[in-house]
């Protein structure tokens, strides 16, 4: 099966769409390529290109062999018609996939290795194909194609766990979304965009360097540019999708629209004719052979778009009232109305409505080809479609194999680049994330994560928006303002604002500016427009539960946000009368969550940043840490897979060595005599080279003194020494700039302290900043170990619990594999048993989904995939768990995550 699962890979998505392209007539674009690939010829150099990097560990002699197996499953099981790559399709899925009420599930004893591979392809490519396979045999049927984005497995069990009620924690809006359909969608219904897309600065900055990793070794790799690809792929589904209208199987007489090419048209002087003889339409392939040779591509293929929008498309209705087309190839039910479709008076019909056009016509072509409907050449054309989909998708869905926040970051600032500017697609997105999620049937809190405005109009206005399109998508109709905000007061879905994390600007430093000076100025705006909108707006205190900060943690710490957090946590203001929250106390305690320990130049930097945000935004019980990997990920399997190095600042480097020394004492992690002198010399080095001449005097411990006010606002430092903002009592926000404790206080008075702090914010950066590469000894990794199990014990000690995200994860931390997930060390509850059982201090943790979007998951798929990786574990030849215990745990699970979700005004006491 595994090897199954790599030809897939090489054929759907390895082997470049210009293979195709050129044995279909391509070469003036190209020049002469030695690579020519179709549906139903792969030859064995081909092969071999593109597999190196998929078989690895193999020689070419044994890729030969296994190219050999894959020319053996190009053949259909029957042994009928000419071989073709759409064979392996269901020599695939046959064994993976099952249909349940007209859907597809997979099996459960699949669903890892199904995740593996329709991660990389796509689900649609194979879940299509398997219906039109079975359907291509047994005659076909009607068929509803608005199944979720992530299909379930067939576990039962697993079902009925989830309709106890689940909460998604941990969901950004906008990264939620099916970022990618939406973006093929609406470039393929407005090819005329597809220039003005990528010549924007914006998007052509984005797409200026490809994502997915392919070979470049010869003028066999050279690629078309963006742009043409683009208009050949709209041309193509324009093509195929009027081919599979005219000659559609099978289906209803009144699903059936007559052929849209012409009758009778020669092209190349070849008369048309259906395969009967009698004459029909211009083939298909040789009208794609004169748009190859066309100068005007963008024109030829939105003027074809624009006939099947205008003939076929199905318009839904839009909050403004307008009536829009987003896919011309969306079906219509035999009554004529769209499936999905969705309008004044209609019955709801699912949120996934978007989806079933590209899927309808997948399985059109999969079956016109199953069915030899469709020529060889034809079949060309359609596998050129799917190779070009293949490829725009890699750069929109994470399937790339580097790790850290940088590369999702590559991928997630791409998510609205390509309908971003169109609202019916943007409106859509709302209803493919929250909507979704929200009509599941088994959503009990939904928390949307949204950045805050810079004023407070700006915050009211997303909440309203983002409210009254999720009323939409689930009513069905267009809903008044006062329904809006009245319904939402008992509405399951609430907002977190996360305010963003950035790397220092350039030129930043001087004794005039702080460290993240631009980030600290942005969050003081955002956090006052927060504060006074939650003031001033009593339905928007019922909306809003949290705050949080996201993104790119490297050299933003948790320092930064603090003291805007404890202000925005220290707020009661009694809203404005006659807006609709007049009682006093009505202010939401707003909840904290932190994006903390996910992406980490050391293990040990990693720790360090969950201790400041527990310590500086003090956090209390019930609040919770977002990812936290750091904290739980195996340190021996980490460096191993760093060659046992670390690369980071000296200042970085001496921040930890000071914490680890010091801040061990305190947690009661034992040093090695010999360990901690080693340390103690590097630390005091460092110290020396960084700040020696700088600071008067001052030892390490005065280091980690000052380091503990670091939480305080830099401004109050900056003449040297400590100077309060002012007599008390003094506004809140100034109340805010520094932390109440007696401990505190006597540290701030020490001049040595206050001092070390002054220089951290306004002396010279420049010997902090060079780059130390330390080699990781044995001892340094059992240190780690120690100190993850301690702060894990006080972590669950203070109540605080951890947004888990598995997928998220997986792909963006160093450990890459589901079992390996640092959540089976924060929790084991019912997993193991007797006194070799490993321990656990037993967090509260949750399942997520962080941005369903990019990494192509749901909530539900996320639980399947630790029930799956908990039922592949072995002891021995056994099974390591038995069902009970991964369904308890699992519902354990489920349990904790309701109980993180952070209570609205009206449940405080």
């Amino acid at each position: 099966m595994k090897s199954k699962r790599r030809h897939l890979d090489i054929l759907f998505r390895r082997i470049q769409p210009e293979a195709v392209y050129n044995s279909l007539g391509g070469n003036a674009a190209l020049g002469a390529r030695p690579f020519r690939v179709t549906s139903h010829a792969v030859g064995e150099a081909v092969y071999l290109h593109y597999a190196r990097s998929v078989f690895e560990p193999f020689s070419d002699d044994e890729i030969g062999n296994l190219y050999r197996h894959m020319q053996e499953l190009m053949q259909y099981r029957d042994g009928r018609g000419a071989k073709s790559v759409f064979a392996l399709l269901p020599h695939y899925t046959e064994g993976v996939l099952r249909e349940q009420e007209g859907f597809p599930v997979c099996r459960a004893e699949e669903f890892l290795n199904w995740r593996s591979i329709s991660f990389l392809l796509g689900q649609d490519l194979l879940t299509t194909s398997h219906f039109a396979f079975r359907d291509a045999q047994s005659g076909p049927r009607s068929r509803s194609f608005s199944w979720p984005a992530a299909i379930r497995s067939d576990d039962p069990c697993i079902r009925a766990l989830l309709r106890r009620g689940v909460s998604e924690n941990h969901y950004h809006l906008y990264g939620s979304t099916q970022s990618f359909a939406l973006s093929w969608m609406c470039l393929m219904n407005h090819p005329r965009q597809i220039g003005r897309y990528l010549r924007e600065q914006r998007t052509a900055g984005h797409m200026f360097e490809n994502l997915q990793d392919t070979p470049n070794l010869g003028e066999m790799d050279v690629h078309l540019p963006w742009e043409e690809r683009l208009y050949i792929a709209a041309e193509l589904r324009a093509l195929l999708y009027e081919a599979c209208q005219s000659w559609r199987c099978g289906g209803s007489p009144a699903a059936c629209t007559p052929p849209v090419l012409g009758t009778a048209e020669t092209v190349e002087g070849e008369a048309a004719q259906n395969r009967d003889g009698s004459p029909a339409f211009a083939s298909i392939v040789h009208v794609f052979r004169a748009f190859q040779a066309s100068v005007t591509k963008r024109k030829e293929a939105a003027q074809r778009v624009g006939r099947l929008r205008f003939g076929h498309g199905v318009r839904y209705l839009q909050p403004d009232g307008r009536a829009v087309c987003l896919d011309y190839a969306i079906p219509c039910l035999p009554d004529g109305h769209a499936a999905g479709r969705q309008g004044e008076g209609q019955p709801w019909d699912g949120a996934f409505r978007a989806l079933s056009g590209e899927r309808s016509f997948l399985y059109g072509c999969f079956l016109m080809s199953f069915r030899n409907i469709f020529s060889q050449a034809e079949q060309d054309l359609f596998y050129l479609y799917l190779l070009l989909k293949s490829q725009f998708r890699s750069e929109l869905i994470q399937v790339n194999k580097r790790v850290g926040f940088r590369n999702f970051s590559s991928y997630q600032d791409r998510k609205y680049d390509f309908f971003g500017s169109m609202p019916e697609y943007a409106n859509e997105s709302v209803r493919l994330s929250a909507g979704a999620s929200l009509c599941d049937g088994s959503m009990q809190s939904l928390e949307l994560r949204i950045g805050p405005g810079r004023s407070p109009q700006e915050t009211a206005q997303e909440v309203l928006k983002i409210d009254s399109l999720a009323q939409f998508a689930c009513r069905g109709k267009r809903v008044r303002q006062d329904e809006v905000i009245r319904d939402c007061r008992s509405a399951p879905w609430f907002y977190t604002l996360h305010f963003l994390k950035r790397k220092p600007s350039a030129g930043g430093c001087g004794i005039h500016s702080p460290r993240n000076a631009n980030v600290r100025n942005t969050v003081r705006q955002q956090a006052a427009a927060l504060a006074a909108a939650l003031s001033q707006n009593g339905p928007l205190c019922g909306r809003i539960r949290g705050i949080d900060a996201a993104s790119n943690e490297i050299g933003c710490r948790p320092e930064v946000f603090a003291p805007d957090f404890r202000f925005l946590r220290s707020l009661h203001p009694n809203p404005t009368p006659g807006r609709g929250c007049a009682a006093r106390g009505l202010f939401p305690r707003l909840g904290i969550t932190y994006h903390v320990g996910e992406d980490f130049l050391d293990i040990a930097d990693g720790l360090r940043a969950i201790d400041e945000a527990v310590r500086f935004l003090e956090l209390q019980r019930g609040d919770r840490l977002g990812h936290a990997l750091a904290l739980g990920v195996d340190p021996r399997q980490h460096y191993a897979g760093k060659g046992r190095q670390i690369m980071l600042p000296k200042q970085d480097w001496l921040d930890n060595l000071v914490w680890l020394l010091y801040r061990g004492n305190e947690l009661g992690v034992t040093i090695p005599s010999q360990c901690r002198v080693q340390m103690e010399v590097e630390a005091q080095k460092l110290f020396q080279e960084i700040c020696g001449k700088d600071v008067r005097h001052g030892i390490l411990l005065d280091y980690y003194q000052a380091w503990k006010l670091r939480g305080d606002a830099p401004e109050l430092y900056q003449s040297g020494r400590f100077a309060p903002p002012g007599e008390w009592p003094c506004p809140p926000y100034q109340s805010a700039q520094y932390q109440r404790s007696d401990a505190l206080a006597l540290l701030r008075g020490q001049e040595a302290v206050a001092q070390l702090y002054w220089f951290y914010h306004y002396g010279s950066r420049k010997e902090g900043e060079k780059i130390e590469v330390i080699q990781v000894q044995d001892w340094y990794i059992d240190l780690l170990y120690s100190f993850q199990t301690q702060l894990q014990i006080e972590l669950a000690t203070r109540g605080i619990a951890i947004e888990c995200n598995p997928t998220s994860n997986v792909l963006i931390g160093t450990f890459g594999r589901y079992e390996r997930h640092p959540i089976f060390r924060f929790n084991r509850y019912q997993l193991d048993a007797g006194a070799d059982a490993p321990w656990s201090p037993q967090l509260s943790v949750s399942i997520n989904t962080d941005d369903q979007g990019v990494f192509d998951t749901s909530l539900a798929n996320e639980y399947e995939l630790i029930a799956a990786c908990l039922r592949w574990q072995k002891s021995g030849k056994v099974p390591r768990y038995h069902n009970d215990c991964i369904y308890g745990y699992l519902d354990h699970v489920r349990e904790m995550g309701n109980l993180q979700v952070f209570p609205g005004a009206e449940q405080l006491p």
